[in-house]
Parts: structure tokens; C-alpha cells; sequence
């Protein structure tokens, strides 16, 4: 095995048991994890917090992400959203079909049916450019809408022709 083989798959590693236990991105520069991993991973090049958090983890999301877009093209899809407040009272929308496809910001933003329109309308179309899928169905919880009409009438409100089996917009 190559040195470079190695370090990627130590890298893969550390960033699964960085996510998967929740741990601060910086856990790696703790002195006692630093004297643990050069007893027992002598072979390993050190990462520091910053590789980790700027060049690490978002390689292998970007390797994730085109692993679920391979998966995803020529699928039918259900296209979902859902709406919820971060720790840092910033409104977060996230788009996902199979995986997230966006999440975005809109604490700024008016929370109506209008603004939610814009922003699907948006989203469906890089699924079926980008992604390469065809969204047969739109999910979504309440809380997303300015109110219950909207929620009710989610089929005229996106335009949405029912055809057998399938939605086209």
C-alpha cells in the first residue's frame, strides 16, 4: 500500500469518528489525541483542525454527494422540505430527496407561501438538470407554510398536473 493510500484512509477514518461522536473540529490538536495517534499511527501524517475543517471533511462530502447524484440520476424522486431554527436563531430550509439537496438560510426572509414557491420552483429544477431525476411528488411539513391555506392547497399553489402514477410541473 502507498503512503498516500494510507493517509487518505486514516483521513476517512478520523473524519467519520469526528462526525460520528460529535466532536469539536479541533478534538485532533488535543495533546493527549496528538500523543495517541503518534504512539499508534506513527505512519500518519498529523492533521491539524484547519485541514480537517477546510479540506478533509469537505472532500469527502463532495465524494459523498457525487456517490448520491450517481445514484440519484434517472430515478423518480420525492422531493421533501422541511423548515426548523438553529442553535444561532437563524431559520434553516432544507430541500432533500434520498439527501439533502439545500439548506438555506431565510431568517431574514418573510416565511410565506409566495417566498417558498420561489425557492422550490429553484430546487426542483437543479434536481432535474443537475441531479438528472424526475420528481414525481413534493413533501413537506406545516411549518414551512405562512398558514394552513397555503398547506392546503400545496397542489394548485406549485402548479403540479396530476398525471397517472406521475406529477409534472
Amino acid at each position: 500500500m502507498s503512503q498516500q493510500y494510507i493517509q487518505e484512509h486514516f483521513e476517512t477514518h478520523i473524519t467519520n469518528i469526528t462526525a460520528s461522536c460529535r466532536f469539536s473540529l479541533n478534538w485532533i490538536e488535543n495533546q493527549a489525541v496528538c500523543s495517541f495517534m503518534n504512539e499508534f499511527f506513527p505512519f500518519a501524517n498529523p492533521i491539524s483542525s484547519y485541514q480537517l475543517s477546510n479540506h478533509i471533511i469537505l472532500h469527502k462530502i463532495e465524494r459523498y454527494w457525487q456517490a448520491v447524484k450517481n445514484c440519484c440520476c434517472g430515478s423518480d424522486v420525492t422531493l421533501q422540505t422541511d423548515g426548523w431554527t438553529g442553535v444561532n436563531f437563524h431559520y434553516l430550509l432544507a430541500f432533500m430527496i434520498t439527501a439533502a439537496i439545500q439548506v438555506i438560510d431565510v431568517s431574514a426572509q418573510r416565511k410565506n407561501a409566495q417566498h417558498l414557491k420561489i425557492l422550490m420552483i429553484s430546487v426542483i429544477e437543479e434536481v432535474q438538470l443537475i441531479w438528472i431525476a424526475n420528481i414525481v411528488a413534493v413533501t413537506s411539513d406545516a411549518s414551512v407554510f405562512a398558514d394552513c391555506y397555503a398547506h392546503q392547497h400545496l397542489t394548485s399553489f406549485l402548479g403540479f398536473k396530476a398525471r397517472p402514477l406521475f406529477l409534472q410541473h
